[in-house]
């Protein structure tokens, strides 16, 4: 649609008495009426449209041309692409709203609501420009002062929050350059804090300026603890000192002031509208003002604490070292510094030995003491460039370190780190492991460089604790091995792809079967079998194992079921970890399992390794005593292995031992392992508990293990493990005591 308009009929062609009711009730709703074909527009009542918005009529122009020239800038062309869109497809209907200034230079919102018919002559539409200007303004001032109350709530830098501010009043008020100044007391000078879009020369010439109350409106205003409104700047006595560099070398008119006080009243600033043309604010416009004012007070006393805020965001509360966001951002700077200078730099990441251990038995307090501790000698021993980065980890930034002096470096820590450290009589010996990476050898960027050192730093814990490891290729590789694997494996889970594998348990004297072992097994559709050793402590890392752990507990208690309906009662043992040994609902998951399968609980056995069971203390204890009064079977597998204790095992209700093959191999090469043997055969008989030796390769080992006194046995000898359909069973045989 062009904006030039014109040639249109006039009210006087409209019968009077309906041109007047019309016109006035239009009026009541802050409306006027208008008709339009594509020659222009006009309105019904151009004296009601001037009544509305009075517009300043260039010569020989009419309505139409002289309101298109009047509408701001960025809404001309959108305005003009709504009615081409609307004759064009032959819309019936149109509504849209956008901004136009009056003759006095302020803005309005106007609504625009046109009906439209269509001839085989063209075009002509009837509608309403209504001004809604206080409904728009309203409604875009409470979003934006919500998000400015919500960044002085978050503790945003106080100069984004001005600017925010400033942009809002700049938004709201198109014509204005809104600045906001800061009074320094002791100096009785402003302050330059915001002001995006003031010429920056101007700026420049504002900071620092002395304060009186003949100087300025902004002087004025602080003096004078009250708004101060000044049409034209050319003209007023306060900006007599001013005007060449206001008005000659910057173009600005007038200036509204409103002084910032704070709730005490006294001045912190002033908030300022500049504007290119002289005017007054409207009644609305001061409202904006004293509002703006108020908004930028509260972020402007909120900055007296910026500096502790900016502190405690960037360091950490316990130990006053850098945090993660601070070590984020030195080392993007270091790294800058790095290239330009072509030099390299060294990460060293850090992590306690057994901390987890120290908070569980000595208290949250000693590891709180422990950690200030290690931050304090960490300064010591190497001063600045450490970092916390959240637990028992930290980061070391070494500019300019070859090998051999960060070598040298870790030393010094390892000597400052590992003396003893004491708190109400407990003694504690720290270690720590150690992975590095370099710039540029390794990475190009933080991200990468922290992964890297990170990697190394867990391969070293996995080797060895207490070790050191160097970044290398491999181990990113290695990496990238894992997250696939572990992709897999949840898809694997979600598609319950998996089997299970039985091993035969038999009676050490006769050999008959007593019952089986369920081992999974991972069909990986690309690899083959992968082995448990492979993906289950993947599984135990992601949490993985919780509902892996369910499939295998309802398959094993469906087959126990199947068997049992055959004539062959044989208990299913299946293997529980210690991360489901901690489900608090553990034992609602069993009674669900067995209620499914309409299993029997005590041809349901469960094996646990004595390191998980003695690791969780109390709270295993009462979850295994829970099962065993549900009729579980509750094997301790590997036994001798772990760090066994005699006095805990009094506590479970532990069924049977399972003797680790690593005794049973040495059985006929040491007298030692034979004693052990022996010991742990009578130690379970004497707690009541029957003794599995497991890893049986030979007819000698069984026999050994027999004469010894195991109750039942479970071995490569027997049976490998084998599905369910390839398990050899023999006819129905009672249920033996042992597992």
């Amino acid at each position: 649609m062009q904006t030039s308009f014109s040639h249109f009929p006039t009210d006087s062609q409209v019968p009077e008495r309906q041109s007047v009711l019309l016109e006035r009730l239009l009026l009541t709703t802050h409306s006027f009426a208008f008709v339009a074909t594509a020659s222009g527009m006009e309105p019904l009542s151009l004296e009601a449209a001037q009544s509305l918005l009075p517009l300043q009529y260039p010569l020989h122009s009419s309505y139409g041309e002289t309101l298109s020239q009047a509408i701001h800038p960025q809404d001309r062309s959108y305005r003009e692409n709504i009615w081409r869109h609307a004759t064009q497809t032959k819309q019936s209907l149109l509504s849209h709203t956008f901004r136009v200034r009056d003759l006095a230079g302020h803005w309005h919102w106007l609504h625009e609501e046109a009906h439209l018919v269509f001839s085989d002559s063209g075009w002509h539409a009837v509608g309403t420009l209504s001004n809604v200007s206080e409904h728009e303004r309203n409604v875009a001032f409470q979003v934006g002062q919500t998000r400015v109350l919500k960044m002085i709530a978050e503790h945003q830098p106080l100069g984004k929050t001005l600017d925010t501010l400033n942009l809002l009043i700049q938004e709201l008020l198109p014509d204005a350059l809104p600045c906001i100044l800061g009074y320094n007391v002791r100096s009785n000078t402003l302050v330059d804090l915001s002001a995006p879009h003031l010429p920056q020369g101007y700026r420049d010439a504002i900071h620092g300026l002395l304060v009186a109350p003949d100087r300025g409106s902004c002087g004025a205003a602080i003096v004078g603890k009250k708004p101060v409104f000044v049409r034209d700047i050319s003209t007023d006595p306060l900006w007599a000192e001013f005007v060449e560099l206001a008005v000659e070398t910057h173009g600005l008119r007038s200036c509204w002031s409103h002084p910032i006080l704070t709730n005490e009243g006294n001045p912190v600033g002033t908030f300022a509208i500049y504007h290119r043309h002289p005017h007054l604010p409207s009644s609305w416009a001061r409202e904006l003002l004293a509002t703006a004012a108020y908004l930028a007070g509260v972020a402007i006393e909120r900055s007296e604490s910026e500096t502790i805020i900016r502190y405690q965001a960037s360091h950490d509360a316990l130990t006053g070292l850098p945090n993660r966001h601070r070590f984020t951002q030195d080392v993007a700077e270091k790294l800058e510094q790095a290239r330009k200078t072509e030099t390299s730099l060294t990460l060293l990441f850090l992590d306690l030995d057994r901390f987890k251990q120290v908070n569980d038995s000595l208290g949250h307090s000693f590891g709180d003491h422990l950690l200030k501790i290690i931050a304090e000698r960490m300064q010591t021993a190497v001063g600045m460039g450490i970092y916390r980065m959240g637990g028992d980890e930290f980061t070391v930034l070494l500019p300019e370190t070859t090998a051999r002096q960060a070598e040298e470096i870790i030393k010094k820590l390892r000597h400052a780190l590992t003396r003893p450290v004491t708190l109400n009589n407990y003694e504690y010996l720290p270690s720590f492991t150690v992975g590095i990476s370099d710039y540029p050898s390794h990475a190009q960027d933080a991200h990468t460089l922290l992964k890297y050192a990170d990697i190394a730093l867990h391969r070293a814990k996995e080797e060895q604790a207490g070790g050191i490891r160097r970044f290398d290729p491999a181990l990113a590789r290695n990496l990238a091995h894992k997250v696939q694997l572990e992709s897999d494996l949840r898809r694997a889970v979600e598609q319950q792809a998996f089997t299970l594998y039985y091993q035969l348990k038999v009676d050490s004297r006769s050999h008959q079967p007593i019952g089986v072992e369920a081992l999974i097994r991972w069909n990986h559709p690309d690899r083959g079998i992968i082995s448990p050793g492979e993906f289950i402590p993947l599984a135990e890392e992601t949490g993985l194992i919780l509902p892996l752990g369910d499939w295998v507990m309802h398959t094993a208690c469906n087959q126990a079921r199947a068997w049992e309906r055959a004539g062959l009662p044989l208990r299913v043992s299946i293997n529980v970890s210690a991360r489901q040994l901690l489900q608090p609902d553990l034992q609602q998951r069993v009674q669900s399992a067995l209620r499914c399968s309409g299993a029997r609980p005590d041809l349901i056995g469960f094996e646990l390794t004595e390191t998980a069971i003695l690791k969780h203390g109390k709270s295993a204890e009462r979850t295994l005593n829970a099962l065993k009064d549900q009729g579980i079977w509750l094997e301790l597998d590997d036994f001798g292995t772990g760090f066994s204790s005699l006095v805990a095992l009094r506590s479970y209700q532990i069924d049977a031992l399972k003797i680790d093959r690593l005794f049973v191999h040495n059985l006929e090469r040491t007298s030692n392992d034979a004693a052990i043997v022996r010991g742990v055969i009578a130690m379970g008989h004497a707690l009541n508990m029957a003794v599995v030796g497991e890893g049986v390769e030979s007819a000698s080992e069984a026999a050994l293990l027999t004469e010894l006194g195991c109750d039942s046995l479970q071995g490569f000898y027997f049976a490998r493990p084998v599905p369910v359909e390839q398990l050899i069973l023999p006819l129905p045989v009672p249920l033996a005591r042992a597992a």
